[in-house]
């Protein structure tokens, strides 16, 4: 999943959440549920990713750096996969 942005300005502790699919798994064939940072171009991070399987939340937070900017682009590229435990290969759904 793929999608850019821009914001005007944001302060650090801000925060935005994108709402996954309940069919949609961050995981893959792993365990780990870490969900990749935003980073600028010169390698300063932006916003930390966290993810809630409660929720199917991937939640951004700001950080301070990103406080001092203006006019913010961003790309984020996630992986996501069909989740096994609800999609079976027999769903046409």
């Amino acid at each position: 999943m793929n999608f850019d942005f821009s914001i005007a300005s944001v302060n650090e502790g801000d925060f935005f959440t994108v709402k996954l699919s309940d069919n949609l798994d961050t995981q893959g064939v792993g365990t780990t549920l870490k969900v990749q940072d935003i980073i600028d171009t010169s390698g300063q991070l932006l916003a930390t990713g966290s993810y809630s399987p409660l929720t199917h939340n991937i939640t951004y937070i700001w950080t301070k750096y990103a406080s001092t900017l203006n006019n913010i682009n961003a790309q984020v590229k996630l992986p996501v996969w069909p989740d096994q435990r609800k999609v079976s290969q027999n769903d046409f759904r």
